[in-house]
């Protein structure tokens, strides 16, 4: 396909879905190859960032930190909006699942060089976000209009030891409950959409 671009190299880990920011101008919309997506997500992602006038970050799936966060795989310290289960109204995040979510370029100023570390891209964005004022915002959606895949290993569950694999670079647990702790405290940005879905 002439409209497709990728590239071969080494393993840059999650970071990779950011490796053709530089240079591009529109909406960029982030997947991961374990989610079965709806026909109609692109446009759900797009209507969400215009909705909220190109002013947030927008997916089905994140995050609030709770006052007392202390480890990022723990359900103590945060809560996982998923987009396994139905969300009836958009609600405000400090951190966006990156399989699931988009902007515009005009938004946000993210580099592929700002993923310091491999397999916490979703971190990366939300602490991005922060430093510049910008909203993140799970969208209301369905559940079942996205579904999992099962693969093998995943950041999340070698990261919970629900997987033994030998992949250690995905067990990024206390790497990332680092970085939200450095970038404590956590607020969320309230937005009003410019119309109502």
């Amino acid at each position: 396909y002439d409209n497709v671009r990728y590239f071969l190299g080494p393993d840059v880990g999650d970071r990779g879905k950011f490796y053709f920011l530089d240079g591009f101008e529109g909406y960029y919309l982030t997947c991961d190859d374990d989610i079965e997506y709806a026909p109609f997500h692109v446009q759900s992602i797009i209507d969400g960032i215009e909705r909220y006038e190109r002013k947030a970050v927008v997916g089905w799936h994140g995050s609030l930190f709770k006052e007392n966060f202390n480890e990022f795989y723990n359900a103590g310290s945060r809560q996982v909006l998923s987009f396994g289960t139905d969300r009836g109204k958009d609600t405000p995040v400090h951190l966006l699942g990156t399989g699931v979510c988009g902007f515009h370029t005009e938004t946000i100023s993210l580099h592929f060089e700002d993923f310091l570390h491999p397999n916490m891209a979703d971190a990366f964005v939300a602490i991005a976000a922060k430093n510049q004022d910008v909203g993140m915002v799970v969208l209301a959606h369905k559940k079942g209009w996205a579904k999992p895949i099962d693969l093998g290993p995943s950041i999340s569950t070698v990261s919970l030891k629900k997987d033994k694999s030998t992949k250690d670079d995905l067990d990024v647990g206390q790497t990332v409950t680092n970085l939200i702790k450095a970038n404590m405290p956590w607020k969320v940005k309230p937005l009003n959409p410019s119309f109502v879905r």
